[in-house]
């Protein structure tokens, strides 16, 4: 066997609709005329802030610096966001992800991670934590099951690193709200944030720290949030700024940025292959005629689907 591994494509996706055609009662090729009217819809997209991520991410990350730590790859976001991740990763076995956005970092588990993989062992994660979501919703059996599950009677289990356990909070843009130090309502996500605030302080209370200003250590906690936003406000109160900050304008992109990807690197997922697979396929969605175009032809199948 070669001990040269071969180089994977960034690029292996396909869309073949021809069960569909048939099952639509649609010549071969029958869907394209579907797909063609979405072509010139296509420059809106491509017009906004959020399919350009995977391509600056990996720019950065590929420059070269000049040792300096201060330029290229080492001062680069993505950079930064693994290095958070090996942060985390290293000195806990659960993280708990709570806050707005945690559907960017949910789509990526659930397509990239083992199905089982909470349940298997540490080593069979590869040292990688086990990963729990906060209730998208106030759901009081759901949060105190959370608790219970890492901190009963409000403290750890043990000191041993199996029964430690961190957050990561990811605010979801616009809309998405956390309720911030003094109470008040701030944005539409009031659930997600009263949820997160319990849990923050759970975790300082845990680790021997208490008071409304208490603040996890760094190696277990990280955020992401918005500018001048609702948990950018909760992180100022408890003196813990962002680790990062979602960008404006990218909201319904964030699964391609620091809120998809530090809780995917987390849990040991490439995230620079899957920035590569999805600068691949933003290029053929741009580029491609509607004939060859996964992306137009899958929105064309839903578009015929809700017409028929």
């Amino acid at each position: 066997m070669s001990v040269i591994r071969p180089k994977l494509p960034e690029d292996p996706l396909h869309y073949d609709p021809a069960g569909l055609e048939a099952a639509a009662g649609l010549p071969a090729g029958g869907l394209a005329r579907w797909a063609e009217p979405l072509e010139p819809l296509r420059d809106r997209v491509l017009a906004a802030p959020g399919p350009g991520l995977p391509d600056r991410l990996l720019a950065d990350y590929t420059t070269p610096g000049d040792g300096t730590g201060t330029t290229g790859r080492a001062a680069s976001e993505l950079f930064a966001i693994l290095g958070a991740a090996r942060r985390v990763r290293e000195a806990v076995d659960r993280v708990i992800i709570g806050g707005g956005g945690t559907a960017a970092a949910r789509a990526i588990v659930d397509a990239c991670c083992h199905p089982c993989h909470n349940e298997l062992s540490r080593g069979e994660r590869g040292g990688r934590p086990r990963l729990s979501f906060a209730p998208p919703l106030v759901d009081n059996d759901s949060l105190q099951g959370l608790l219970d599950l890492v901190a009963p009677a409000g403290a750890p289990r043990t000191a041993d690193l199996l029964d430690r356990w961190g957050i990561v909070a990811v605010d979801g843009g616009a809309g998405a709200g956390i309720v911030p130090a003094d109470g008040a309502a701030a944005g539409t996500d009031m659930d997600a944030g009263a949820c997160l605030r319990v849990l923050v302080s759970a975790l300082a209370a845990a680790a021997g720290r208490a008071g409304p200003s208490a603040a996890p250590s760094d190696e277990l906690f990280a955020a992401v949030a918005s500018p001048a936003g609702p948990l950018a406000e909760l992180c100022l109160a408890i003196g813990r700024p962002p680790d990062f900050t979602l960008p404006a304008g990218v909201d319904g992109f964030a699964v391609l940025g620091a809120a998809g990807l530090l809780p995917a690197a987390i849990a040991g997922i490439d995230v620079v292959r899957l920035l590569a697979g999805a600068r691949a396929m933003h290029r053929r969605f741009a580029e491609a005629p509607a004939a060859g175009n996964p992306v137009l032809q899958f929105a064309a199948a839903a578009r015929m689907a809700e017409d028929r």
